[in-house]
């Protein structure tokens, strides 16, 4: 299902072309930053490994954590993303957020106070690079695997689970995918076209996931997009906490689920839960 987006129409940060907020580079270089450390590390324990790096800054790096002065959430996209990675501690930074992780491991001295207890830690892999964000030729996208995504909050996840039919849902799945992609090009100071494609082309595996207390369906999947996105970006909801993770890979086919089997099977087992 091929699917264009235009960018006022879907952004929700009421973009445009040739007037915006902001002032954009079309295609912007920007800094990247992958981190990796010796702790042990679970995804359940990803929100304590935040806090730690947080506190320990005594919140003075606004990126680590995403906050205001007064304690509030402020709405851009998340510059310092905390992981695990073979389970062990790690993050992965872009932009500003790249130079505000590494003035945390500077100012470390390898020690971290995490759930009340210091602990010394040597840094497995540090790469700091820079990507050039660019489009592509719409007959040559590049292929991501999008793992463990969330697109879908409490009022999408209702609306998705009441559309009428399968190509609905697809279709409502690719206008999230579009809008997160949309948040990161903005804080990154990059300019869209007026339309970009996505193709949703596999779903490959579904989870219902508890995050906050809320009801979340991650999904895993592989998607087509006419743009060049970092390795590693985060995309969807709580990517600052290990979701949605993307990577390019090679086109394939796969015999993962077809996304009509996948999307019947996960509703099937909400309507059996109702």
């Amino acid at each position: 299902m091929a699917a264009k987006y235009q960018l006022q129409k879907y952004c929700p940060y009421q973009l445009t072309i040739n007037r915006s907020p902001f002032t954009v580079k079309k295609m912007p270089t920007i800094p990247t930053t992958t981190l990796q450390l010796d702790i042990p590390l679970r995804g359940k324990q990803i929100r304590n490994f935040r806090a730690a790096i947080i506190e320990a800054t005594e919140r003075k790096l606004p990126l680590l954590h995403n906050k205001d002065e007064n304690g509030q959430s402020v709405n851009r996209y998340p510059q310092v993303q905390y992981r695990v990675r073979a389970g062990k501690a790690a993050a992965w930074a872009v932009g500003e957020g790249a130079d505000q992780l590494r003035q945390w491991l500077f100012q470390s001295q390898g020690q971290l106070k995490m759930v009340g207890r210091t602990r010394s830690f040597r840094v497995v892999d540090w790469k700091d690079d820079r990507f050039d964000l660019k489009m592509l030729p719409r007959d040559k996208p590049q292929w991501y695997h999008l793992n463990r995504w969330l697109p879908l909050h409490k009022g999408k996840y209702e609306e998705w689970l009441q559309a009428p039919n399968l190509k609905t849902r697809i279709e409502l799945m690719e206008n999230q995918l579009a809008s997160h992609i949309f948040a990161f090009a903005r804080d990154m100071d990059w300019q869209l076209p007026e339309y970009m494609h996505i193709n949703l082309q596999q779903i490959v595996h579904t989870r219902k996931v508890k995050l906050f207390g809320n009801p979340f369906v991650g999904f895993d999947i592989v998607f087509a997009a006419n743009m060049a996105l970092p390795p590693g970006i985060g995309l969807g909801h709580a990517v600052s906490h290990g979701y949605g993770i993307a990577t390019p890979v090679k086109a394939f086919k796969s015999k993962a689920k077809s996304m009509d089997q996948a999307l019947t099977q996960l509703v099937e087992k909400e309507v059996e839960s109702i």
